[in-house]
């Protein structure tokens, strides 16, 4: 699954977001952004790998920051997103900055070849992140740094003080479902944690910050919509509560979510991870 071509979840609206970036997600887009490059302590001269690039956010400033002594990588399975990226970069004039389709699994760098590894929002794309996380140790030289931000997807609450006009119940077991039967797409903070620690770098920092998500204004038929179809295939929340409640009242309780939600009744709150360290001198 790739960031850019899914569209639904949170992974998916971020990189929505990402592409309108108008006044309302500027500010928090560009806050984690440099949040994430920040704890790269990227340097003049540095050669930076962004995998999972998406559109080039990290990597276009991460570009900057590297000068034109260094150089930025910016590696994506999808090639929707790699020209998306190529295009911020000419926007920016960042002539530093380069592409190459792969994925994260298997990176498709040499040893020991980057002094600085980014990612946002791409290790909840994979089913295997052990490897993944292999392929930042492999990639990294011996003290090299990697800044990693990654949404708690199966952390997602929402508040609804006025509650949904009678559908508090059946949503909340909705809720439920969804959380039990996405677990393996939802990345636990303990599992990045140990993923990072087994995989032979020095002992991980970890922030964890809250993101507030709101849906007023927005057409209650669009939240409805994506609620019930926006993730793929299996993961959409129609296919996976249909085992569980009649069909009617999992359309009732998603459409009272989404008129609440248009009207600012309800807000959700996404915890998400910041994690960062470096590849110990050996």
């Amino acid at each position: 699954m790739d960031a850019c071509d899914d569209s639904g979840g949170w992974a998916g609206w971020l990189s929505e977001q990402e592409a309108s970036r108008d006044e309302t997600s500027t500010g928090w887009l560009d806050r984690i952004a440099g949040m994430v490059l920040e704890r790269a302590r990227i340097a003049s001269g540095d050669t930076v790998a962004d995998i999972g690039a998406g559109a080039g956010l990290l990597a276009v400033e991460a570009a900057r920051m590297a000068g034109p002594r260094g150089k930025v990588i910016a590696i994506d399975s999808s090639a929707a997103c790699l020209a998306a990226a190529r295009a911020a970069a000419q926007r920016s004039r960042a002539t530093n900055l380069s592409t190459i389709q792969g994925r994260i699994e298997e990176l498709p760098l040499e040893d020991s070849s980057c002094d600085a590894v980014v990612c946002r929002s791409a290790l909840i794309y994979t089913s295997d992140i052990s490897r993944a996380v292999g392929e930042i140790r492999r990639v990294l030289a011996q003290g090299g740094r990697y800044s990693v931000f990654e949404p708690l997807a199966g952390e997602l609450e929402w508040r609804m003080p006025e509650g949904l006009g009678g559908h508090e119940d059946d949503f909340a077991m909705m809720e439920r479902t969804l959380k039990e039967k996405r677990a393996s797409y939802s990345i636990k903070r303990t599992t990045l944690r140990e993923a990072f620690t087994v995989a032979g770098l020095e002992e991980p920092a970890s922030l964890v910050v809250h993101f507030r998500i709101a849906l007023e204004g927005k057409e209650s038929e669009d939240i409805q919509d994506e609620y019930l179809h926006g993730l793929p295939g299996e993961l959409a929340a129609l296919s996976v509560l249909r085992g569980a409640m009649e069909e009617e009242r999992i359309v009732e309780a998603a459409g009272a979510f989404a008129r609440f939600a248009s009207e600012g009744k309800v807000s959700g709150v996404l915890p998400s991870m910041f994690i960062w360290s470096s590849r110990s001198e050996e």
